[in-house]
């Protein structure tokens, strides 16, 4: 070994093994993630394939994986609850259930966390929405 690096000392050993060990698991968290979220949020979507995309995320364990990870859940969930919350189609956003575009949702989408849990709404338009 060159005199200017040293070995890992037990602990970065033992840090470095379990960050490997949850290697599998974590892709496998986020290849599940991955599915629920093209089954709800495909091209064409319905209240139903939503609705389940967003139970089935839920049951997914947030508390196995890192912070990142929990937040693209949370991220994910912002997704599904503004899309079930928008009762129509517009632009990219294609409900086979709600086919036609409907003037009353011309609002922006918002979406908080509060207290841990998503909270969506939408508010009107004024003016210049984007600098």
């Amino acid at each position: 070994m060159e005199a200017d690096k040293k070995a890992p000392d037990a602990d970065e050993q033992h840090a470095f093994d379990a960050g490997e060990k949850k290697r599998p698991a974590r892709a496998a968290f986020v290849n599940r993630e991955r599915d629920i979220l093209l089954s709800g949020l495909g091209i064409v979507r319905e209240e139903g394939q939503m609705e389940d995309a967003l139970r089935a995320l839920r049951k997914l364990d947030a508390d196995t994986v890192c912070e990142t990870e929990k937040n693209r859940l949370l991220l994910g969930e912002a997704m599904l609850r503004s899309a079930l919350a928008r009762k129509e189609s517009r632009g990219a956003h294609y409900r086979a259930d709600y086919p036609n575009r409907d003037e009353a949702y011309q609002k922006m989408t918002l979406v908080e966390i509060k207290d841990g849990k998503v909270v969506t709404g939408f508010q009107v338009r004024t003016g210049k929405v984007w600098n």
